[in-house]
C-alpha cells in the first residue's frame, strides 16, 4: 500500500483489449486513495476490479484490461496478477474532485464515478514521537478544517525491519464513526528501535464498493 513506484504509461493501443463493436461488455469498480505523508509527500494508490461478460452471460475477472483514471491510461499494473498502481500523483486525482475509473476502449463504455473527500490528518501522536515499547498509545485524526473524520480502517507497518526480512503489517477494520483507535506494539516487532508507520482510510460519502479516500500517514519510534 505504501510502496513508491513510478513506471509510466503504456500506449493506449496496447491497453485497448475491448475495442471493436463486437466486444463483450465490461463492468468496473475500484478505489482511489490519496496518501499524505507527514513530510508533505504524496502518493495516489489505485486499485480496480474489471469483469468481462462472456457469451454465456457470466462475468469473469479480467487482469489484462486497460484501466484509466480520469481518462489517463494507467499502463501495466505494478504487480503481476493485480490491477493496482501507485504514483506520486495522477492528473485529476485530488481532494474534493470527482474521479472516473474506466476500462480503456470498452464498448459500451464501462466507467464508475465517485468524489474524493477533503484532506484528513492525525491529531495525535506527534510525528516522530519517541514512545515506550510496552505502552498503549491513543491515535486520533480529523479533517484538516477541524471537523471529525471517520475512518473505515486502520493500518500499521514496521518501517525498519532487519535486513532481508519483511516487517510485520496489520490492517484493522474500524466501527462506523471511528475517529480514534488504541494501539499496542505487537511483540513480533523485533529490534531495539521499531519505527512504525500508521495510516487510516477516510472514505468519501457515500461509502460503497467504489470510492475515493484520504489516507493520512503518521510515523513514530518505539524503544
Amino acid at each position: 500500500m505504501f510502496s513508491r513506484f513510478a513506471k509510466w504509461l503504456a500506449p493506449v493501443a496496447m491497453q485497448c483489449v475491448a475495442c471493436g463493436a463486437d466486444s463483450n461488455p465490461f463492468t468496473i469498480k475500484g478505489q482511489v486513495e490519496l496518501l499524505q505523508f507527514a513530510d508533505g509527500g504524496t502518493e495516489v494508490f489505485v486499485t480496480a476490479v474489471a469483469q468481462r461478460q462472456l457469451d454465456t452471460g457470466d462475468f469473469v475477472e479480467s487482469l489484462d484490461a486497460g484501466i484509466a483514471l480520469n481518462g489517463v491510461p494507467l499502463g501495466p499494473p505494478d504487480f503481476p496478477g493485480t490491477l493496482q498502481w501507485t504514483r506520486p500523483s495522477i492528473a485529476g486525482a485530488g481532494y474534493g474532485l470527482e474521479q472516473t475509473l474506466s476500462v480503456v476502449g470498452s464498448v459500451p463504455e464501462a466507467a464508475v464515478k465517485f468524489t474524493c473527500p477533503g484532506p484528513a490528518s492525525f491529531i495525535e501522536p506527534a510525528e516522530g514521537a519517541l514512545l515506550s515499547r510496552d505502552q498503549s498509545i491513543h491515535l486520533a485524526w480529523a479533517s484538516q478544517d477541524g471537523r471529525p473524520a471517520f475512518a473505515s480502517s486502520f493500518g500499521f507497518s514496521l518501517e525498519n525491519p532487519a535486513p532481508g526480512m519483511l516487517g510485520p503489517i496489520g490492517i484493522q477494520l474500524l466501527a462506523p464513526g471511528s475517529s480514534s483507535v488504541e494501539f499496542t506494539l505487537p511483540p513480533d516487532f523485533a529490534g531495539s528501535d521499531a519505527r512504525v508507520r500508521f495510516s487510516v482510510t477516510v472514505p468519501g460519502e457515500p461509502a460503497s464498493e467504489s470510492y475515493c479516500a484520504a489516507v493520512p500517514i503518521r510515523t513514530v519510534l518505539f524503544r
